[in-house]
């Protein structure tokens, strides 16, 4: 099956993490044996602005076609105005600056259908292409893409791309109860052969050197006494990284040799400006709690060998990807128990606390920092609940086969009314 894929974001040059999940995603697509382009719709950067900000000196370095992994990466460029217009620009105006050399390639070498991931912008590029080509279409609610406002132009993109598509996939049941409520529907209003709860998943961990953890260590100023408590991911307040600090202060009063690694600063793009202040003013001799920059999607790994805790405590997602891969690589994972995050838990794969509750957070680092058996009964319970039901090969596999169905019958479909059509005719 040849397969166009929608995503508002994706590894480049200027953000190596961005969109990181999507191409894991894409690449389990290509393993499976699919042949796969990738449409990835980028802000129009005018010649010179690009110095005037780092996110935008970050679009300016994007290419416009590039191959990686093999995989063709086409990103036009389109008009979008900060504010002013909502989902417009992400919506329709990526869709203008697409469909001509979309309908190029498509006529080359025909596309059997299209996905995207995510509901809003890319949503609704690909459903606009599918109808211009004839072709189905699937999307899939990565996260806040339907926790949208419903009075909003994101929520109005949103319904519309629940309308139109033929598939729908959600990362998560609670996403898929948002996407109903946007509907005005109750969740059993959702027809299940259309909308199917399926997280994308993760990779399994690859092998990592045993050197690996005491050099990083080394190379972060942590000594094997040290209990490195890591957070891996974007570092917003919705992440819940302004409570990790406060709760490691409250933690280390109690066990004095918790380090904290808060991985995924990328300027421009998240709240590392307004979180370092705090972590200075409250920092120890030792520098207990430090930020650093986003890191390349293979050197996560290193990082999961290096620390002894994984750290979670998001307000809301769609899926923690980044948390299954931490429970993937055997590391006990620590997180505030969100619906999605109970949906991964069945009994024992993590630590949870009930969400927002620094002491609690705190807590439970203790408890984890001074019970090793613990951890390593954790770290086991996770990798085995990720292997059985979150390895990104079995799900994209699943996603592959009931968008090949829809192509088939579809196709079936066509046939048919051509053999009614020439029997008419006749």
């Amino acid at each position: 099956m040849k397969l166009l894929v929608v995503v508002s974001n994706y590894p480049h040059r200027g953000h190596v993490y961005s969109g990181a999940f999507n191409e894991r995603s894409v690449l389990a697509l290509r393993r499976l044996g699919h042949h796969i382009d990738v449409v990835a719709p980028r802000p129009y950067v005018p010649r010179g602005l690009g110095s005037l900000s780092s996110r935008w000196q970050t679009y300016a370095k994007m290419q416009r076609n590039e191959v990686r992994g093999q995989i063709p990466i086409y990103r036009p460029a389109y008009w979008q105005l900060p504010v002013v217009g909502g989902a417009l620009w992400c919506d329709r105006f990526a869709y203008m600056a697409s469909v001509n050399e979309i309908v190029r390639r498509h006529g080359k070498t025909p596309y059997d259908a299209i996905l995207s991931f995510n509901l809003v912008g890319a949503g609704g590029v690909a459903w606009r292409l599918a109808r211009r080509l004839a072709i189905p279409v699937a999307g899939w609610a990565t996260g806040n893409d339907v926790r949208v406002e419903p009075r909003s132009s994101y929520a109005n993109a949103v319904r519309r791309a629940l309308r139109a598509m033929d598939l729908v996939f959600y990362q998560s049941g609670e996403l898929r109860d948002c996407a109903a409520a946007l509907l005005h529907l109750p969740p059993a209003g959702l027809a299940s052969s259309r909308h199917v709860v399926l997280p994308r998943g993760v990779e399994a961990a690859p092998p990592v050197r045993p050197e690996t953890r005491s050099r990083l260590r080394r190379e972060l100023g942590v000594s094997e006494k040290g209990i490195v408590v890591l957070y891996l991911g974007r570092i917003a307040a919705a992440k819940g990284v302004f409570e990790l600090a406060q709760a490691m202060a409250a933690a280390r009063a109690r066990v004095p040799n918790l380090i904290c690694w808060m991985v995924g600063v990328k300027a421009g793009f998240d709240d590392a400006t307004k979180l370092a202040p705090y972590l200075q003013q409250n920092a120890s001799a030792d520098n207990a709690s430090r930020l650093i920059d986003a890191c390349a999607p293979e050197k996560i790994w290193d990082y999961f060998a290096a620390a002894d805790i994984f750290v979670f405590p998001s307000h809301s997602e769609g899926m923690p990807n980044s948390l299954l891969e931490a429970m993937a690589a055997g590391l006990p994972a620590l997180a505030y128990a969100i619906p999605p995050i109970e949906e991964v838990d069945n009994g024992g794969a993590l630590a949870k606390v009930a969400p927002h509750d620094v002491d609690a957070l705190a807590q439970a680092l203790v408890h984890m920092a001074n019970d090793p058996q613990y951890r390593a009964t954790l770290g086991r319970n996770g990798r085995a609940r990720v292997h059985a039901a979150f390895l990104a090969g079995d799900r994209m596999a699943q996603a592959a086969q009931r968008i090949t169905q829809i192509v088939n019958d579809r196709r079936r479909k066509t046939q048919l009314q051509r053999r009614t059509a020439l029997t008419v005719g006749n």
